[in-house]
């Protein structure tokens, strides 16, 4: 009422009612703030193909480096105490009960965020870089003292300029900000050194290939990640399910997965 061209008002409306089930109000809000926005916010571009039902390929530009930017302060309390988030822990579980104590040269932690996985596989890898589209998140986790080296960018396109052929890669709630897997794995399979190890984790969906979900992420299902990996020539040594976080009062299922690049 007081300032009804305001954009921001009308994308906390629109988040509002999208969260409270009443997509089709929420629609014309998220329209509206795009509409009044010479820049528009990037989540009201991202969320507003949610709450028309589509499912992207990947983000609004501009999504994750906003969103973690903001949350870089208090990612880890978040994450960790608040949502109960093991996913980190569950990949390194699965890696140890895959490849016990094998140790590696050179090591890419795409999405590294704060460094909560890195801090658990620093010890065998002989060198490890860490990636991350927010600033913010690369600053917490230069605090940690973990990787060798840090870079600000699109996982995909810093796997692909990434100089060294890395033997070890991972990505641990990364790709629940991507929909298509198929560019990542395509960049795995071109960078990395034969026979290297590409760890990660998904949100599981029970069916389908993926799916943008009300929450802002994707969800991959296993016959799709499996079906990916075949065609990009990547070999499956270990794959289940766990718990990831919890999300409301529920449990989030999580998908773990170890997959090698072959020897040539």
């Amino acid at each position: 009422e007081l300032d009804p061209n305001d954009p921001y008002c009308h994308y906390a409306l629109a988040t509002a009612l999208l969260w409270t089930d009443q997509a089709e109000e929420a629609i014309q809000h998220f329209e509206r703030s795009i509409a009044l926005s010479d820049e528009p916010i990037a989540s009201a571009v991202h969320f507003l193909k949610i709450a028309r039902g589509e499912t992207t390929d990947k983000p609004a530009d501009g999504y994750v480096k906003a969103l973690f930017d903001d949350y870089a302060r208090r990612f880890d309390k978040s994450l960790v105490d608040d949502l109960g988030y093991r996913g980190h822990l569950a990949l390194n579980d699965l890696l140890k009960r895959t490849l016990g104590d094998r140790k590696f040269a050179e090591g890419i932690d795409l999405g590294c965020g704060t460094g909560l996985f890195g801090e658990l596989v620093k010890d065998r890898v002989n060198r490890i870089t860490g990636v991350d589209l927010s600033a913010n998140m690369l600053v917490k986790a230069g605090e940690r003292d973990i990787y060798d080296s840090l870079v600000e960018g699109d996982v995909v396109d810093a796997l692909l300029a990434f100089e060294a052929h890395p033997d070890f890669i991972a990505s641990t709630d990364v790709l629940v900000y991507m929909g298509s897997l198929d560019p990542l794995f395509t960049a795995v399979k071109d960078r990395s050194s034969p026979g290297a190890i590409f760890a990660f984790t998904t949100e599981k969906l029970p069916d389908g290939d993926f799916k943008l979900l009300p929450t802002g992420r994707y969800a991959h299902s296993e016959e799709y990640v499996l079906q990916t990996a075949e065609q990009h020539g990547l070999r499956v040594l270990a794959n289940e399910e766990g718990q990831l976080r919890r999300e409301l009062a529920d449990w989030l299922t999580g998908g773990y997965y170890v997959l090698e690049v072959p020897e040539e």
